[in-house]
Parts: C-alpha cells; sequence; structure tokens
C-alpha cells in the first residue's frame, strides 16, 4: 500500500484537475520494501484523445483488475523490485512481460508467492517465506502484459 500525506497534496489549475475526486500528490511513500508495479495506461473508445496515465500498484491483483477494464489498455508494465529480491544493493526498474502466482508448500497455509518473470526473461520469486520457485505448488499464470 502506498501512503500519502496532507502536506504533500498538489492542487493543481482546473484544466488538469480530471474528476471532482481526483487528488495530486508530489510523493508517495511506502513502508514495506516489497515488489511494486509501474503501469502505463492508454485510454480506448471515446478518451483516445486523453494522455495516458501512469499507475503506481502495491499489489499484482490491482493488475487483473485494470487488465479487466476496459476503458484503457496497458501499454507498458515494470516490475519495481527490491535489492533483496533482484540480486543486488539496489532497487531496480524492469519491463515486465508477465506473473505466475504458486502456493506456498506448507499445507496448512493458503499463502501465495509471485514470480515477475521480465521481457529479458529473467525470474523473480516473491515469497513471504523465502520459496524458491521449483518448491512452489500449482504454478499458474496470474496476468500477462
Amino acid at each position: 500500500m502506498f501512503e500519502t500525506r496532507r502536506n504533500s497534496e498538489v492542487f493543481l489549475p482546473k484544466v488538469f484537475q480530471g474528476s471532482e475526486d481526483t487528488q495530486a500528490w508530489s510523493h508517495v511513500s511506502k513502508r514495506l520494501h516489497t515488489p511494486w508495479l509501474y503501469i502505463i495506461c492508454c485510454p480506448s473508445g471515446k478518451e483516445v484523445d486523453q494522455a495516458p496515465k501512469i499507475l503506481f500498484l502495491s499489489n499484482a491483483m490491482d493488475l487483473l483488475v485494470i487488465q479487466k477494464d476496459t476503458s484503457s489498455t496497458i501499454s507498458e508494465a515494470y516490475a519495481v523490485l527490491p535489492g533483496y529480491l533482484n540480486g543486488s544493493d539496489s532497487w531496480k526498474m524492469s519491463l515486465l512481460d508477465h506473473i505466475l502466482i504458486g502456493n506456498e508448500p506448507i499445507a496448512d497455509l493458503e499463502q501465495h508467492a509471485y514470480i515477475y518473470v521480465l521481457k529479458n526473461k529473467q525470474r523473480f520469486v516473491d515469497s513471504a517465506l523465502s520459496t524458491k520457485e521449483d518448491d512452489l505448488k500449482s504454478i499458474r499464470l496470474l496476468c500477462r502484459i
């Protein structure tokens, strides 16, 4: 989940505001060092004259909701992965191809792990139990970009 602060709200001129419930922020924060997604959506249908929107998703499941929405199309999706997951000392943002979901191997837990597969074919497993991909059960496609 991303957090906002009242003092970082930006008040935009009406021409940039969009709908009444649109709010703009100079920055957002995230407490946990977990993966997130950077998505570029292009409007479809009669809204094509609008500019693409950039969305920051803190949950891979939210990507499914956006894919099912017929008012826009995802043109690009990036996985933003922390260093402990990508094997480096820093966060990295990479073009995403698809996301797989698998069940953790402990039968008593109904917990999932996500496998981020990048366009360059690299694979990164996000498991709360540090489970390796080969040990996950029932791996299946969650979404393809």
